[in-house]
């Protein structure tokens, strides 16, 4: 099995995912989960999409998940991109709909030389003078 999606369920213990040892993509939203430690025991993880009222703070949560290349994080309880640095192949991040306000832990191009795309509400355009790529293209939209 290389993708699962799981959405509107009542499923909060996702460590039968560590064993799945060809899973590339997960999407999980309205969910129960509360401990990411699993996805950074996924050795072919490239896609990780965690959504609709997660309750995760901080990227640094997830552990390390050098092999991600896009993190979706939208309309979670995101406050931090800290741990975000410790993914090297990562080029696209979307956190739409987040409370994230300090954009400076993905201005190191040595540590995140893939970044190329981020996706943020609207409301969140006024923090961007934290961020200072000009390589990286922002998308911002209302819903």
């Amino acid at each position: 099995m290389e993708v699962i999606r799981l959405h509107t369920n009542n499923v909060s213990d996702f460590s039968v995912l560590a064993e799945l040892p060809r899973l590339r993509e997960v999407e999980i939203r309205d969910t129960l989960i509360s401990d990411y430690s699993v996805f950074e025991k996924i050795a072919l993880l490239d896609f990780l999409c965690i959504g609709n009222g997660a309750k995760i703070k901080s990227v640094s949560e997830l552990g390390g998940l050098s092999g991600v290349s896009y993190l979706f994080l939208d309309d979670t309880t995101l406050e931090s991109l800290e741990g975000v640095e410790n993914m090297p192949r990562l080029m696209g991040l979307s956190i739409f709909r987040t409370a994230v306000r300090d954009f400076s832990a993905l201005n190191d191009r040595a540590a995140l030389p893939r970044l190329n795309g981020l996706a943020i509400s609207t409301d969140m355009e006024q923090y961007l003078n934290t961020l200072d790529r000009d390589d990286v293209n922002v998308a911002s939209r209302d819903r």
